[in-house]
Protein backbone atom coordinates (compact mmCIF):
# COMPACT_ATOMS: atom_id res chain seq x y z
CA UNK A 1 0.00 0.00 0.00
CA UNK A 2 1.60 3.03 -1.18
CA UNK A 3 0.55 6.98 -0.69
CA UNK A 4 2.35 10.61 -1.67
CA UNK A 5 4.08 11.35 0.99
CA UNK A 6 2.88 13.84 3.26
CA UNK A 7 5.82 16.65 3.31
CA UNK A 8 4.08 17.63 -0.19
CA UNK A 9 7.80 16.16 -2.20
CA UNK A 10 6.78 13.93 -5.13
CA UNK A 11 8.44 10.60 -3.02
CA UNK A 12 5.78 7.96 -1.81
CA UNK A 13 5.35 6.45 1.33
CA UNK A 14 5.26 2.79 1.62
CA UNK A 15 2.65 1.89 4.39
CA UNK A 16 3.28 -1.99 4.44
CA UNK A 17 4.20 -5.01 1.59
CA UNK A 18 3.47 -8.09 1.26
CA UNK A 19 0.30 -7.56 2.33
CA UNK A 20 -2.29 -10.07 1.29
CA UNK A 21 -5.49 -8.16 3.01
CA UNK A 22 -5.54 -3.96 3.56
CA UNK A 23 -8.18 -3.41 6.52
CA UNK A 24 -9.41 0.37 6.39
CA UNK A 25 -10.93 0.56 9.73
CA UNK A 26 -13.55 3.98 9.60
CA UNK A 27 -16.18 5.78 12.18
CA UNK A 28 -18.59 7.96 11.22
CA UNK A 29 -18.37 10.27 13.52
CA UNK A 30 -15.61 11.07 16.11
CA UNK A 31 -13.86 11.03 14.49
CA UNK A 32 -15.77 10.87 11.34
CA UNK A 33 -13.77 9.56 8.36
CA UNK A 34 -14.79 11.28 4.61
CA UNK A 35 -15.77 9.13 1.47
CA UNK A 36 -12.73 10.74 -0.20
CA UNK A 37 -10.52 9.24 2.38
CA UNK A 38 -12.04 5.89 2.26
CA UNK A 39 -12.05 5.84 -1.65
CA UNK A 40 -8.27 6.97 -2.09
CA UNK A 41 -7.14 4.51 -0.31
CA UNK A 42 -9.05 2.07 -2.07
CA UNK A 43 -8.40 3.27 -5.37
CA UNK A 44 -4.50 2.89 -4.39
CA UNK A 45 -5.24 -0.87 -3.36
CA UNK A 46 -6.78 -1.22 -6.47
CA UNK A 47 -3.77 -0.27 -8.26
CA UNK A 48 -1.44 -2.25 -6.01
CA UNK A 49 -4.01 -5.27 -6.45
CA UNK A 50 -3.97 -5.23 -2.84
CA UNK A 51 -7.65 -7.15 -1.51
CA UNK A 52 -9.43 -4.39 0.89
CA UNK A 53 -12.06 -4.57 3.40
CA UNK A 54 -13.75 -1.96 5.47
CA UNK A 55 -14.06 -2.11 9.59
CA UNK A 56 -16.96 0.39 10.40
CA UNK A 57 -15.97 0.62 14.30
CA UNK A 58 -17.67 2.09 16.80
CA UNK A 59 -21.44 0.83 15.95
CA UNK A 60 -22.05 0.98 19.75
CA UNK A 61 -21.40 4.87 19.47
CA UNK A 62 -23.79 6.19 16.98
CA UNK A 63 -26.79 8.23 17.06
CA UNK A 64 -29.63 7.17 14.88
CA UNK A 65 -28.81 9.00 11.99
CA UNK A 66 -24.80 8.47 12.35
CA UNK A 67 -26.28 4.27 12.25
CA UNK A 68 -28.31 5.35 8.74
CA UNK A 69 -25.69 6.95 7.06
CA UNK A 70 -22.93 3.77 8.56
CA UNK A 71 -25.82 1.57 6.92
CA UNK A 72 -26.00 3.56 3.80
CA UNK A 73 -21.90 3.53 3.07
CA UNK A 74 -21.82 0.27 3.57
CA UNK A 75 -24.93 -0.41 0.81
CA UNK A 76 -22.68 1.44 -1.56
CA UNK A 77 -19.69 -0.53 -0.49
CA UNK A 78 -20.92 -4.12 -0.66
CA UNK A 79 -22.58 -3.80 -4.19
CA UNK A 80 -19.15 -2.50 -5.30
CA UNK A 81 -17.61 -6.12 -4.26
CA UNK A 82 -16.28 -4.37 -0.86
CA UNK A 83 -17.02 -6.41 2.42
CA UNK A 84 -18.06 -4.52 4.97
CA UNK A 85 -17.63 -5.18 8.84
CA UNK A 86 -19.80 -4.00 11.15
CA UNK A 87 -18.00 -4.02 14.37
CA UNK A 88 -17.28 -2.73 18.26
CA UNK A 89 -13.44 -2.68 19.09
CA UNK A 90 -14.56 -1.84 22.86
CA UNK A 91 -17.41 -4.49 23.76
CA UNK A 92 -16.08 -7.26 21.01
CA UNK A 93 -19.56 -7.10 18.34
CA UNK A 94 -18.58 -8.33 15.35
CA UNK A 95 -15.38 -9.25 15.46
CA UNK A 96 -15.61 -12.94 15.62
CA UNK A 97 -16.01 -12.63 11.94
CA UNK A 98 -13.73 -10.24 11.31
CA UNK A 99 -11.26 -12.55 12.98
CA UNK A 100 -12.31 -15.78 11.24
CA UNK A 101 -11.07 -13.68 7.87
CA UNK A 102 -8.00 -12.71 9.08
CA UNK A 103 -7.21 -16.38 9.59
CA UNK A 104 -3.54 -17.46 7.86
CA UNK A 105 -3.28 -13.79 6.20
CA UNK A 106 -1.02 -10.82 6.51
CA UNK A 107 -3.30 -7.96 7.56
CA UNK A 108 -2.57 -4.28 7.56
CA UNK A 109 -4.73 -2.37 9.92
CA UNK A 110 -5.33 1.26 8.76
CA UNK A 111 -7.01 4.17 9.07
CA UNK A 112 -6.99 7.69 11.13
CA UNK A 113 -5.87 8.41 14.81
CA UNK A 114 -9.16 7.96 17.09
CA UNK A 115 -11.07 5.44 14.96
CA UNK A 116 -9.79 2.86 17.44
CA UNK A 117 -6.87 0.43 15.85
CA UNK A 118 -5.16 0.04 18.94
CA UNK A 119 -8.47 -1.13 20.76
CA UNK A 120 -9.12 -3.00 17.94
CA UNK A 121 -5.54 -4.35 17.85
CA UNK A 122 -6.05 -5.28 21.91
CA UNK A 123 -9.21 -7.29 20.88
CA UNK A 124 -7.32 -9.15 18.19
CA UNK A 125 -4.40 -9.73 19.87
CA UNK A 126 -4.69 -9.15 23.82
CA UNK A 127 -1.33 -9.84 24.32
CA UNK A 128 0.00 -6.59 22.18
CA UNK A 129 -1.06 -4.26 24.75
CA UNK A 130 -1.21 -1.35 22.27
CA UNK A 131 -1.82 2.31 24.31
CA UNK A 132 -4.57 3.82 23.69
CA UNK A 133 -5.71 7.20 24.08
CA UNK A 134 -9.39 9.13 23.82
CA UNK A 135 -10.39 11.27 20.95
CA UNK A 136 -10.07 14.86 21.66
CA UNK A 137 -12.92 16.59 23.30
CA UNK A 138 -11.83 19.97 21.52
CA UNK A 139 -10.87 18.83 17.97
CA UNK A 140 -12.94 15.91 17.52
CA UNK A 141 -9.63 14.19 16.24
CA UNK A 142 -7.22 11.54 17.40
CA UNK A 143 -4.27 11.94 19.20
CA UNK A 144 -1.26 9.23 18.37
CA UNK A 145 -0.59 6.21 20.59
CA UNK A 146 0.73 4.47 17.38
CA UNK A 147 3.84 5.90 16.95
CA UNK A 148 5.74 2.97 14.29
CA UNK A 149 4.94 -0.05 12.61
CA UNK A 150 4.72 -2.88 13.84
CA UNK A 151 3.31 -6.65 12.81
CA UNK A 152 1.83 -8.71 15.39
CA UNK A 153 0.90 -12.90 15.25
CA UNK A 154 -2.89 -13.37 15.35
CA UNK A 155 -3.45 -16.22 18.20
CA UNK A 156 -5.13 -19.49 16.87
CA UNK A 157 -4.53 -22.63 15.30
CA UNK A 158 -5.12 -20.80 12.25
CA UNK A 159 -2.40 -18.65 12.09
CA UNK A 160 -1.68 -15.06 10.23
CA UNK A 161 -0.39 -11.96 10.85
CA UNK A 162 -0.98 -8.12 11.85
CA UNK A 163 0.52 -5.25 10.90
CA UNK A 164 -0.46 -2.21 12.90
CA UNK A 165 0.74 1.16 11.57
CA UNK A 166 0.16 4.86 12.54
CA UNK A 167 -2.39 6.99 11.88
CA UNK A 168 -2.82 8.49 8.34
CA UNK A 169 -4.29 11.84 8.50
CA UNK A 170 -4.36 11.90 4.32
CA UNK A 171 -4.05 9.57 1.65
CA UNK A 172 -2.83 11.18 -1.27
CA UNK A 173 -2.87 8.62 -4.49
CA UNK A 174 0.63 8.14 -5.67
CA UNK A 175 2.27 7.08 -9.50
CA UNK A 176 -1.36 7.21 -11.52
CA UNK A 177 -2.01 8.83 -14.77
CA UNK A 178 -5.11 10.36 -15.36
CA UNK A 179 -6.09 8.35 -18.21
CA UNK A 180 -5.66 5.10 -15.41
CA UNK A 181 -7.83 6.79 -12.56
CA UNK A 182 -11.33 5.05 -13.84
CA UNK A 183 -9.76 1.40 -13.61
CA UNK A 184 -9.21 2.14 -9.57
CA UNK A 185 -12.93 2.56 -9.24
CA UNK A 186 -14.45 -0.58 -9.57
CA UNK A 187 -17.78 0.89 -10.55
CA UNK A 188 -17.06 3.47 -12.49
CA UNK A 189 -14.76 1.28 -14.38
CA UNK A 190 -17.35 -1.41 -14.70
CA UNK A 191 -20.09 1.46 -16.28
CA UNK A 192 -16.95 2.75 -18.51
CA UNK A 193 -17.45 -0.47 -21.19
CA UNK A 194 -20.37 0.99 -22.25
CA UNK A 195 -19.12 4.78 -22.96
CA UNK A 196 -19.39 5.79 -26.15
CA UNK A 197 -15.90 6.79 -26.68
CA UNK A 198 -13.26 4.96 -25.23
CA UNK A 199 -10.85 7.86 -23.91
CA UNK A 200 -13.64 9.16 -22.03
CA UNK A 201 -13.17 11.14 -19.13
CA UNK A 202 -16.24 10.85 -17.52
CA UNK A 203 -16.50 14.75 -17.04
CA UNK A 204 -18.66 15.90 -19.77
CA UNK A 205 -18.44 13.60 -23.34
CA UNK A 206 -21.41 12.71 -24.80
CA UNK A 207 -22.41 9.16 -24.25
CA UNK A 208 -20.73 8.62 -21.02
CA UNK A 209 -22.20 5.67 -19.16
CA UNK A 210 -20.93 6.93 -16.20
CA UNK A 211 -22.64 10.52 -16.42
CA UNK A 212 -26.09 8.68 -17.44
CA UNK A 213 -25.88 6.15 -13.96
CA UNK A 214 -24.93 8.96 -12.30
CA UNK A 215 -28.70 11.13 -13.61
CA UNK A 216 -30.14 7.49 -13.07
CA UNK A 217 -29.28 6.86 -9.32
CA UNK A 218 -27.24 4.09 -10.34
CA UNK A 219 -24.00 5.04 -9.25
CA UNK A 220 -23.46 6.44 -6.00
CA UNK A 221 -22.09 10.65 -5.82
CA UNK A 222 -19.85 10.00 -3.35
CA UNK A 223 -18.14 7.91 -5.43
CA UNK A 224 -18.10 9.96 -8.54
CA UNK A 225 -17.35 13.30 -6.40
CA UNK A 226 -14.09 11.38 -5.62
CA UNK A 227 -12.76 10.22 -8.77
CA UNK A 228 -13.01 13.77 -9.86
CA UNK A 229 -11.26 14.72 -6.98
CA UNK A 230 -8.18 12.08 -7.79
CA UNK A 231 -8.32 13.22 -11.89
CA UNK A 232 -7.78 16.73 -10.77
CA UNK A 233 -5.03 16.14 -8.02
CA UNK A 234 -3.16 14.27 -10.88
CA UNK A 235 -3.66 16.68 -14.00
CA UNK A 236 -5.36 19.94 -12.44
CA UNK A 237 -8.95 20.77 -13.03
CA UNK A 238 -10.19 20.65 -16.70
CA UNK A 239 -10.46 23.90 -18.81
CA UNK A 240 -12.86 26.46 -17.43
CA UNK A 241 -12.88 24.79 -13.87
CA UNK A 242 -14.67 26.58 -11.13
CA UNK A 243 -14.68 26.27 -7.43
CA UNK A 244 -18.11 25.32 -5.84
CA UNK A 245 -16.78 24.78 -2.64
CA UNK A 246 -19.32 27.03 -0.59
CA UNK A 247 -21.94 25.15 -3.29
CA UNK A 248 -21.91 21.90 -2.23
CA UNK A 249 -21.46 22.84 1.21
CA UNK A 250 -25.18 24.44 1.27
CA UNK A 251 -26.14 21.54 -1.08
CA UNK A 252 -25.21 18.81 1.80
CA UNK A 253 -25.99 20.79 5.02
CA UNK A 254 -29.71 20.81 3.12
CA UNK A 255 -29.94 17.32 2.19
CA UNK A 256 -32.29 14.96 3.96
CA UNK A 257 -30.35 11.68 5.67
CA UNK A 258 -28.64 9.37 5.14
CA UNK A 259 -26.83 12.00 2.77
CA UNK A 260 -26.25 14.67 5.80
CA UNK A 261 -23.33 14.69 7.21
CA UNK A 262 -21.23 13.16 4.41
CA UNK A 263 -18.37 15.13 3.63
CA UNK A 264 -17.90 15.76 -0.22
CA UNK A 265 -17.00 19.17 -0.09
CA UNK A 266 -13.12 18.49 -0.26
CA UNK A 267 -13.47 16.09 -3.07
CA UNK A 268 -14.91 18.67 -5.66
CA UNK A 269 -13.59 22.30 -4.52
CA UNK A 270 -13.31 22.42 -8.10
CA UNK A 271 -15.33 20.41 -11.16
CA UNK A 272 -15.32 20.76 -14.95
CA UNK A 273 -18.24 23.82 -16.41
CA UNK A 274 -20.66 21.58 -19.09
CA UNK A 275 -19.23 22.12 -22.74
CA UNK A 276 -19.65 25.43 -24.36
CA UNK A 277 -19.39 27.39 -21.07
CA UNK A 278 -16.30 29.49 -19.49
CA UNK A 279 -15.10 30.87 -15.84
CA UNK A 280 -15.94 34.35 -15.40
CA UNK A 281 -15.96 36.89 -12.43
CA UNK A 282 -17.63 35.25 -9.58
CA UNK A 283 -17.31 31.64 -10.78
CA UNK A 284 -20.58 31.43 -12.50
CA UNK A 285 -19.96 29.88 -16.52
CA UNK A 286 -22.04 31.90 -19.09
CA UNK A 287 -25.61 31.31 -19.69
CA UNK A 288 -25.91 29.48 -16.21
CA UNK A 289 -28.25 29.99 -13.76
CA UNK A 290 -27.20 30.45 -10.76
CA UNK A 291 -29.61 28.21 -8.88
CA UNK A 292 -29.33 25.57 -11.71
CA UNK A 293 -25.76 23.45 -11.11
CA UNK A 294 -22.93 23.85 -13.08
CA UNK A 295 -21.57 20.56 -14.05
CA UNK A 296 -22.48 16.60 -13.42
CA UNK A 297 -20.71 16.73 -10.04
CA UNK A 298 -22.73 19.22 -8.50
CA UNK A 299 -25.30 17.37 -9.92
CA UNK A 300 -23.92 14.12 -8.36
CA UNK A 301 -24.12 16.05 -5.35
CA UNK A 302 -27.66 17.78 -5.48
CA UNK A 303 -29.21 13.83 -6.19
CA UNK A 304 -27.38 12.41 -3.36
CA UNK A 305 -30.89 11.91 -1.54
CA UNK A 306 -32.38 10.62 -4.15
CA UNK A 307 -29.75 7.65 -5.11
CA UNK A 308 -30.57 4.17 -4.27
CA UNK A 309 -27.66 1.99 -2.83
CA UNK A 310 -29.54 -0.95 -4.01
CA UNK A 311 -30.23 0.13 -7.23
CA UNK A 312 -26.44 0.85 -7.57
CA UNK A 313 -25.52 -2.55 -7.44
CA UNK A 314 -26.93 -2.89 -11.21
Amino acid sequence: IVRKASNLSKQSHILAANVDLALLVVTMARPETSTTFIDRFLASAEAYRVPTALVFNKMDDLSEEERERADYLMAIYSNIGYTCYAVSALNGDGIDALTRDMQGRICLLAGHSGVGKSTLLNRLVPEAHAKTAQVSEAHGTGMHTTTFSELFDLPGEGGGSVIDIPGIKGFGTFNMEREEVAHFFRDIFKLSANCRFGNCTHTHEPGCAVLEALENHQLAPTRYASYLSVVFKIAGPLRGAVNVHSWCEHKVETAGPPFRGIHLTDAVSQVAVPRGGHRQGGGESRGASPKSPRSHAERAVGQAEGWDAEAGAG
